[in-house]
């Protein structure tokens, strides 16, 4: 294999809310290196919604009608192939996912109808992919205490229930707090679009920074061994609701 590969996608990131796209207000600059440097596909349009039947078409490039995930939770049957596992084939090379697919497994591969794959959703399945993220812990409380992030008195709620939400943690409403002096939390008042108030978390604990962060390190550490490397980073974020950071 020639290149190496970097396939980010971003959950309900508007194609025009980018710097490199022409946007009047917002800055991405990252992004916009990584576009002059890469392949932006500006004349993408999504074939289906909502978000696991979009993503089986990114993956395996074709339409709903013939990938037959029609909404989320379907599986992707297990006879369809997708670039991963092609790529995973036809070269040398490994593609590692930091993420998620949001595609259950077929169930059609498992030893019995009672495995824990059909009980709980662990960020989704997809051959060809060597999955480096925790799946329901999404590899936060390990990584967060490495790099010494100061979680206060959330850490141990991180601890028990898990880094896996759309909400900020585990998809709990009492994650979206705000301050209220010295170690103690209030319920964060709406804002007038209903969105929340901002996290009582810091920034470096948040889904995007720690998946961000685990690719950056990934990236590093193969092209440091002089390997070719394929990753797929997938964001939650900027799925609502609107939380910051």
């Amino acid at each position: 294999m020639s290149m190496n590969v970097l396939l980010i996608t971003a959950d309900q990131l508007r194609g025009d809310s980018l710097g490199c796209a022409g946007h009047p207000v917002l800055s991405t600059p990252h992004i916009d290196a990584l576009a002059a440097q890469g392949v932006r596909f500006a004349q993408h349009f999504t074939t289906a919604t909502p978000c696991a039947p979009a993503r089986a078409s990114i993956h395996t490039g074709m339409y709903l009608s013939n990938h037959r995930v029609v909404s989320n939770g379907t599986p992707l049957e297990d006879r369809v192939s997708n670039w991963a596992l092609e790529i995973a084939e036809g070269t040398n090379v490994q593609p590692a996912l930091i993420g998620y697919t949001d595609l259950p497994v077929d169930p059609r591969t498992l030893p019995s109808l009672a495995s824990k794959e059909l009980r709980s959703w662990e960020g989704g399945h997809l051959p060809g992919f060597r999955n480096l993220t925790e799946h329901s812990q999404m590899g936060s409380v390990g990584w967060l205490e490495a790099n010494g992030v100061d979680l206060g008195p959330v850490l141990e709620r991180i601890k028990t229930r898990g880094m896996a939400s759309w909400n900020g943690y585990a998809g709990a409403s009492d994650w979206l707090q705000v301050a209220k002096g010295t170690g103690s939390c209030e319920d964060a008042p709406p804002l007038p679009n209903g969105s929340p108030a901002p996290a009582a978390y810091p920034k470096e604990a948040s889904d995007t920074y720690v998946l961000t962060s685990q690719a950056i390190d990934y990236i590093s550490t193969e092209s440091s061994a002089g390997r070719k490397w394929v990753l797929h980073l997938s964001l939650m974020k900027p799925h609502p609701p609107f939380l910051a950071p």
